[in-house]
């Protein structure tokens, strides 16, 4: 018998796996297949490959280095989420999606380049990624672009991820600060929110732990649920209009519980 695919879970857990090289004619390698192998450090992916399943590396801390061969049409969501260790990921030309938090909690992650064939990119790839300092993508993109080491999606003018070197363009070509763009960012010091910026997403800036201050422009008229939460050193929170602002638990309601202007002036209470 050809085996052709490596089934779900089947050395989760596996403490002392060091290395894995796969051969023979496999194409598939199935969800959360490696997943927790805290020991694992090398990884060869044959170009035969084509699918790899959700959660497959995830919590693989050891693993240094992996290929991901040609042919890869989707990193699903979760698949490299908690490799620690990993240090550089090459995507392959053929890629054209990327699922939610597919890197997240890479800590030794420095940069990465995004193919011009990506034209779908989920919640937070990148969240976690405490090293991070380079968001790259490559020129002829449909979809993305990159500026300031921001990823943005081009016609929604909304940045879908950040690093800790990121400066957002005060062009006008980011409008949006999406949903968890920037969460889980320990090495983001400060970061100017430009004046064009009309939304901030639901935990767009939540868990940057070394956030000091940050300003609200006058354009904002939306932040989402945990958008700052357990920014722990966060002592300032400076909003340009102080009057009309109300919380709700619904995001697109048109009333709730106003928040006094005077309280809104005091920057170390909105903090």
């Amino acid at each position: 018998t050809t085996v052709t695919e490596i089934p779900e879970r089947i050395v989760y857990l596996c403490d002392n796996l060091k290395h894995v090289e796969i051969k023979g004619q496999i194409t598939s390698i199935g969800s959360s297949a490696f997943q927790q192998c805290i020991s694992l450090e090398s990884l060869v992916i044959p170009d035969c490959v084509g699918h790899i399943g959700s959660g497959a590396f995830s919590g693989c801390e050891n693993l240094k280095t992996v290929n991901i061969p040609e042919g890869i049409s989707r990193i699903e969501f979760f698949t490299f989420s908690g490799c620690r260790s990993l240090t550089a990921v090459t995507l392959p030309k053929s890629l054209t999606g990327i699922g939610d938090w597919a890197f997240a909690f890479c800590w030794s992650l420095t940069a990465i380049v995004i193919p011009a064939s990506v034209t779908s990119i989920s919640c937070a790839p990148f969240s976690g990624c405490n090293a991070l300092g380079r968001i790259v993508v490559e020129p002829g993109n449909a979809v993305y672009h990159s500026a300031g080491d921001c990823l943005i999606d081009t016609a929604k003018r909304t940045v879908i991820a950040g690093c800790k070197n990121s400066e957002i363009p005060t062009d006008g070509s980011v409008t949006a600060i999406g949903k968890e763009a920037f969460y889980g960012c320990d090495g983001l010091l400060s970061i100017t929110i430009p004046a064009t910026v009309t939304s901030i997403g639901d935990g767009a800036f939540g868990h940057c732990t070394e956030l000091r201050s940050v300003t609200i422009p006058a354009n904002v008229v939306y932040i989402g649920r945990n958008a700052f939460s357990y920014c722990q050193k966060l002592t300032a929170v400076t909003f340009v209009k102080t009057s009309g602002w109300y919380i709700s638990e619904r995001k697109n309601a048109t009333n709730g519980r106003d928040i006094e202007e005077k309280k809104m002036k005091d920057t170390a209470w909105v903090a």
